[in-house]
């Protein structure tokens, strides 16, 4: 857990410390106003003038459920305030991670209360926190305002959270502001049951949505319909869940039986909406079906702009990041018409839908991968496939018992995932698959976009010779490398090439193994390696079979034991970039303004990706008559609002080294948009100030090290060098891993 998630945890349990000052408003009575009703302790605590966070409590005499039935519009709450329902005597939060006890005994029913909302927050510093209700029959229970937190409530269900109590076209929670709402959290006493509502559980344009169940009743198996479980409406940077083991555990949702969508995002360019861990359409335990009446998530383009936006479902890091999208009645995924929205998903668990798995209109067949073999034998299971088109490297392979009737099968299992190179892609899975059970693949460029699955491959249980993978994948350019060789069908006598020259020492070890030591290759270069069969008695002409782009040929200034050399395989990989083409990577030389500009846009677009002409937008980047060195890739990123330049004004400085605080700035606004704001700092390095005056570039500084991207420069003491010059090698890795490579 990162030390953002980790301060937003210890602030949302524990408080603040001028809370602990702060003065307390309790409830006594179910009256609708007066002295000691829920809406006098509203007043009360907008009219204080305290700098804390105050508390409304609740002290109802009297054991059971207390209802309060307003009979018009509650205040706004305007102040900083913690709303906690257990603090009524005899409630308890939730203690379960796989259903919901909470015991809540403070309920708040706006039957009677016409057109009006619920409760309704501004924008306090100091945020308001709401916790331990039973909130429903408004036409909006919850109108959440920024900074807001919402936790253990049950929104649109009695108190039991079993039985639906709303009115046509309600909504759950709305939560339309900046972004820093959270519903629900990370621990089980935080979730949310927010089911029942007769228009969407969640609207929102903005928010954090962990841990709750959406749609579904608080035992977590059976539907209490929402008309849409979670609606992303012209939405900025929306997460929807996080990594969980197990899929639905918080900050995971279990976002079922709704009447129509689990999800629906109408995407906005630059807008960034993440979804992982969730269960999709399923009970809690993710095995049996709560059906969402249409499509498990839909994305569709807004009505008045195309959208660049992006979606994220699932993911390649860390491990339980997936999702669980099964049982709905239309498709798993939807991308809709006319979207130009980028929508990568990636690892999750895609079955049992009643129409495709992941389906981007028009149809969903076109530029998928298709497979040529899929054969389980001795314990291996070797899977081989092309790929139309280019920029699609991550190629993710599925199992599945049977294949989805439109014969464009969904995926159940995760089998792993392998690069497409050449278009071709070949790999080996050491697990056996019943013959008859069926595989399936999608493809996805550059972690943007991924295409529908493959049309089904049936398992079969034949040994064909195919090269699936080595290891290691890197070594001396001068060879004697020890490389294990592993495929199917290798017979005695087999021979083996390493960019066409032959290998040394070459072993068969068995008809899946082959043993050999590489030979002397040019530094710096990709190699294909290929297995020869001899012919047979009978005649029968040699057989080769080839791994394309296999093994590199380490840049003559990278070791094996560098810190940066798998981060600079990855990307050379990927064709960012391919050093200096003379067997050396400058490992150690700066990085320039102008190669950091063709860095990334490569990263965020794809290797394949050609910039439009530049038109001369900087005084110091030539376009005519020829152009200067990334003229075309520094423009690019000037139109993407990623860089403005350098002073003065109208200028690039391309030959300027990059410094590593400008890099922060610039590697998260590649990849999340130029209106990405990333979280404040909190103060982690010690020499990146984060209090008044604070350093340049800070809050990207450490945005980055919550990610992952960066642990500084130094560990004890924690330092970043924000003024040192950024490395190629150090910039191999920011790539690597702002940009999630396979």
């Amino acid at each position: 857990m990162t030390k953002s998630l980790r301060t937003l945890l210890a602030t949302a349990l524990l408080g603040s410390t001028a809370a602990l000052s702060a003065a307390v408003f309790t409830v006594t009575n179910t009256n609708d106003s007066g002295v000691g009703s829920l809406r006098q302790a509203i007043l009360d605590a907008n009219a204080n003038g305290n700098e804390g966070v105050d508390v409304i409590a609740f002290a109802v005499p009297g054991t059971g459920v207390h209802t309060i039935t307003p009979t018009s519009a509650l205040p706004h709450v305007v102040n900083a305030v913690t709303i906690d329902g257990y603090t009524q005597p005899g409630a308890s939060p939730n203690t379960q991670w796989t259903s919901d006890d909470a015991v809540l005994l403070i309920e708040i029913d706006g039957e009677a209360a016409g057109d009006d909302s619920g409760l309704v927050t501004g924008s306090p510093e100091g945020g308001v926190r709401v916790r331990g209700l039973v909130v429903n029959r408004f036409q909006t229970n919850f109108a959440l305002g920024e900074g807001a937190s919402l936790e253990g409530c049950f929104i649109g269900t009695d108190p039991t959270g079993a039985v639906a109590r709303s009115r046509p076209n309600a909504v759950g929670v709305s939560a339309s502001a900046g972004g820093d709402v959270t519903i629900g959290g990370f621990l089980a006493p935080q979730r949310n049951v927010i089911s029942g509502n007769g228009g969407p559980g969640i609207s929102t344009t903005s928010a954090r949505i962990w841990g709750n169940f959406i749609g579904i009743s608080a035992a977590g198996t059976a539907a209490l319909p929402n008309s849409i479980d979670v609606d992303v409406l012209r939405g900025g940077s929306a997460t929807i869940g996080g990594p969980a083991t197990p899929v639905g555990a918080p900050p995971g949702n279990v976002i079922s039986g709704a009447a129509s969508n689990g999800i629906r995002i109408v995407s906005l360019p630059d807008s960034f909406v993440l979804i992982q861990g969730n269960l999709i359409g399923t009970d809690v335990s993710g095995t049996a079906a709560v059906p969402n009446g249409s499509d498990g998530i839909l994305i569709l383009p807004d009505v008045e702009l195309p959208s660049s936006g992006r979606t994220l479902i699932g993911g390649t890091f860390p491990d339980d990041a997936r999702n669980v999208i099964a049982f709905n009645m239309g498709n798993g995924v939807l991308l809709g018409p006319a979207s130009e929205a980028f929508c990568a998903v990636l690892s999750n668990s895609i079955h049992s839908n009643a129409d495709l798995g992941f389906d981007r209109e028009p149809f969903a067949g076109t530029g998928t991968p298709v497979l040529t073999v899929a054969n389980s034998f001795g314990g291996f299971t070797t899977i081989q496939g092309t790929v139309e088109g280019s920029g699609y490297p991550r190629i993710e392979l599925f199992s599945s018992p049977s294949c989805d009737p439109s014969e464009y099968g969904e995926g159940e299992t995760l089998l792993g995932s392998t690069n497409a190179n050449g278009g071709r892609f070949s790999v080996v899975f050491p697990l056996s698959l019943a013959v008859g059970s069926v595989v399936t693949a999608t493809a996805t460029r550059q972690s943007e976009n991924t295409t529908g699955f493959s049309a089904c491959r049936q398992v079969t249980a034949e040994a064909p010779l195919a090269v699936a993978s080595i290891a290691p994948t890197s070594g001396d350019a001068g060879g004697g490398t020890p490389l294990v060789v592993r495929g199917s069908g290798f017979l005695p006598g087999a021979t083996m090439t390493v960019g066409g020259i032959p290998a040394r020492d070459v072993a068969v070890v068995a008809s899946s193994e082959i043993d050999a030591t590489t030979p002397t290759l040019s530094a710096g270069t990709l190699n294909d390696v290929a297995v020869i069969n001899p012919a047979s008695a009978a005649g029968q002409p040699l057989q080769a079979a080839a791994l394309a782009s296999a093994w590199l040929a380490d840049f003559r200034d990278v070791s094996q034991e560098d810190d940066f050399h798998d981060s600079i395989e990855n990307i050379f990989r990927r064709g960012i970039t391919a050093g200096y083409g003379n067997g050396d990577f400058g490992i150690h030389d700066a990085v320039t303004r102008a190669q950091m500009a063709v860095f990334l846009v490569k990263g965020e677009h794809g290797v394949d990706y050609v910039p439009p002409p530049c038109s001369g937008a900087f005084a110091d980047v030539a376009c005519t008559p020829t152009p200067d060195f990334a003229a075309d890739w520094i423009e690019q990123l000037y139109r993407e609002g990623v860089t403005g330049g350098c002073l003065p004004p109208g200028n690039y400085c391309p030959n300027q080294p990059t410094r590593r605080d400008e890099m922060a700035v610039l590697l998260l606004k590649s990849s999340h948009g130029n209106a990405y704001v990333p979280p404040p700092c909190t103060g982690v390095f010690g020499d990146v100030a984060c209090t008044p005056p604070e350093d340049f570039a800070v809050d990207w500084i450490e945005d980055l090290y919550d990610r992952g991207i960066t642990g500084g420069c130094s560990t004890d003491p924690r330092l970043y060098c924000p003024d040192q010059v950024n490395t190629r090698g150090e910039m191999a890795v920011f790539l690597a891993r702002t940009f999630p490579l396979p």
